[in-house]
């Protein structure tokens, strides 16, 4: 069975150091978060974490995820921004394009 190994970025790094998460699996994409009791504060403080640090992240979570209390924390794809701007789940505020 072959391992590969999850490179973690430097805004991924630097949101985990930040938010210091007690419970979290590692993705291809970033991370899930578990075990979150108050999850609107947990997620709202995940939202502007990532936008107060200027990270290139975003938060996502399913109605599935709250039955475990877990939210994902992922990094932004280039291919993902003009879906995002047009899905109203997420804020514009955390969406920074590179041009």
């Amino acid at each position: 069975m072959n391992h590969t190994e999850i490179q973690i970025s430097s805004d991924l790094q630097k949101f985990i150091d930040k938010f210091e998460p007690s419970k979290f699996k590692m993705m291809t994409k970033g991370i899930e978060i578990r075990g979150i009791n108050d999850m609107h504060r947990n997620v709202s403080y995940a939202k502007n974490l990532i936008e107060k640090m200027n990270l290139n992240l975003t938060v996502r979570h399913t109605a599935d995820m709250l039955s475990y209390g877990g939210f994902e924390v992922t990094h932004i794809q280039r291919n993902e921004l003009r879906h995002l701007k047009n899905d109203r789940n997420y804020d514009d505020d955390i969406i920074k394009e590179e041009e």
